[in-house]
């Protein structure tokens, strides 16, 4: 496997580890888990692991191998053999090596330098390629622009010739005067559009010696920026997907030049000249040199940041403004544009900014609940949670979480339960939708999700803890259910519904499995825990310590 499959197996196996609840959020946020880490482990970059990354390392690549259950026991309890070995043999000679190496070796910029700094070299080297891309058009349009100028003066110069031939034949004919004075006319007129011709010639020529030098300029720029330290992790953009530049004049426009059409083609020409001329102005003042950066600099450089190409620098972008200056104007625009963003990443931090910072805004509203149902799942989940928490009294807002809940995807209805489970907690409407859901699927991830939000938020509702018995009878009657649903059945029971008495013969029923399975003894723990005076549960206790059945 190699960095990018190890980073998006591994990402899998921390989401599958917090389902099922052996890991939480915030020790998966803690978990390298980047194809720059995975890229720098493989090559041996980095520090000695720890035993939980260790742990689900190994779970990763034993599960990608075709390794069984047994095999990767044996290798774990060797590789924390091994982590043990190297922690107790780290000599102070080989810490001090180590620590030489680290200093000697560059680290990522990301992460060691300023963020606004990375930003700023990100921005300012995208706008310098920028530049030089369009100085590059500016000197093909300039330099079509003259060709077709002169085009223009050499068929002027053929009438010219034509007619000064055709004039003095009819002088030597004795023509009719009014055919000579024509003739005349018009020569006066294809001079007068000929000089016209040479002055917007010479005009686009100057443009282009001072479009070489600013291109010049620019080239240096973008070198200069590309050879910095910190760009060496940013993407280099090369001429080779330049599309060709837009033409400034039609090319077939003077294809059969006649005189007549000459003084549209001039006047298009003089248009597209001044046009060109103020483009050059424009790139000459963007290359000229600035004053020292200030923080209305900072501010345009983490704006402009949150429109580049890459989707880390719009995050780093963003997470830097909220932070900053998470209630100017410009910011809520940004956030409110970047809630659509095409990554999921980008897009799920700007939901969770807009709802932390702008609980109630009526905007940020309309934007969530058009948002719903999305296409990926953490959208739907951070979307729905928001409304939940900040919109709770809105009927509007109910509405759509129901609408979420009837939707024919899993993961909008795994969505819509968490909402229920923490914007309207001990509600019966909300706890009927969960309910139906649980009795709908057989999915585990969605039964698992749907048992923690009636045992966290409903542990006093008779009616939840009924279905929960019920969902666990269907399992005792032989239809097959998985473990790890029935166990998050028995950790819902062990504080919630304290005075129903289904909840007592639901473990005891678990508990008659016998110590053999896991269900059985997580039943039998709970049972004493709760009721540890009852006779009854005593009398199991003790034959279920001594390994009988019953």
């Amino acid at each position: 496997m190699g960095p990018t499959a190890l980073s998006d197996a591994f990402k899998k196996q921390l989401d599958k580890e917090q389902q099922v609840g052996r890991l939480s959020a915030q020790d998966a946020a803690c978990m390298p888990c980047s194809k720059s880490h995975f890229d720098r482990l493989l090559k041996g970059g980095v520090p000695t692991p720890s035993k939980v990354f260790l742990r689900h390392f190994l779970a990763t690549t034993s599960r990608a191998g075709g390794l069984s259950a047994q095999e990767y026991s044996a290798r774990f309890a060797t590789a924390c053999a091994l982590l043990a070995a190297v922690y107790e043999s780290g000599a102070d000679a080989e810490r001090e090596q180590m620590h030489l190496v680290r200093r000697l070796e560059p680290s990522p910029p990301a992460e060691l330098a300023d963020p606004v700094a990375v930003l700023r070299l990100e921005v300012e080297l995208e706008r310098a390629r920028h530049a030089e891309t369009r100085l590059n058009y500016a000197l093909q349009n300039a330099q079509f622009l003259v060709r077709t100028l002169w085009n223009i003066i050499n068929a002027l110069r053929v009438i010219i010739i034509e007619h000064d031939t055709e004039r003095a034949h009819a002088l030597h004919e004795g023509a009719d005067p009014r055919q000579v004075a024509k003739l005349h006319n018009e020569t006066r007129l294809a001079l007068a559009h000929k000089h016209t011709a040479q002055r917007e010639a010479d005009r686009a020529t100057l443009r282009i010696r001072e479009l070489e030098k600013l291109w010049e300029q620019a080239r240096t720029d973008v070198q200069r920026l590309a050879l910095h330290p910190h760009a060496a992790h940013l993407a280099q953009d090369g001429a080779g997907g330049q599309q060709p530049a837009p033409s400034a004049l039609p090319v077939d426009l003077l294809s059969q030049p006649a005189l007549d059409d000459i003084a549209d083609a001039l006047a298009k020409a003089r248009a597209v000249n001044t046009t060109e001329e103020n483009v050059a102005h424009e790139l000459k003042r963007f290359l000229s040199p600035t004053e020292a950066f200030s923080e209305d600099d900072e501010f345009a450089i983490l704006l402009a940041a949150t429109r580049m190409p890459d989707a880390e620098v719009r995050a780093t972008a963003l997470k830097t403004l909220v932070v900053r200056r998470p209630e100017h104007p410009e910011v809520t625009q940004a956030l409110l544009r970047m809630a659509e963003d095409d990554d999921s990443k980008v897009q799920n931090l700007a939901i969770r900014a807009l709802s932390d910072t702008y609980p109630g805004n009526p905007d940020v509203r309309a934007l969530f609940l058009g948002m719903l149902p999305h296409r990926c799942e953490r959208i739907n989940e951070a979307v729905a949670g928001a409304l939940a928490v900040h919109w709770a009294g809105d009927p509007g807002v109910m509405e759509a979480i129901t609408a979420l809940a009837d939707s024919e995807h899993i993961a909008a209805q795994i969505a819509a339960i968490k909402a229920f489970a923490s914007g309207w907690p001990g509600d019966p409407v909300c706890r009927d939708a969960i309910i139906r859901l649980l009795h709908t699927h057989s999915i585990s991830h969605m039964n698992i999700t749907a048992i923690k939000a009636l045992g966290e938020k409903w542990s006093h509702d008779a009616v939840a803890g009924s279905a929960l018995c019920c969902l666990a009878r269907t399992s005792s009657r032989g239809m097959e259910m998985d473990s790890i649903v029935e166990m998050a059945i028995v950790d819902a029971f062990e504080t919630g519904w304290p005075e129903l008495p289904e909840v007592r013969s639901t473990l005891i029923a678990f508990a008659d499995r016998g110590r053999t399975s896991a269900v059985g003894t997580a039943a039998m723990y709970v049972l004493t825990q709760r009721w540890p005076d009852d006779p009854e549960i005593c009398r199991m206790q003790k034959v279920f310590t001594k390994g009988f059945g019953w």
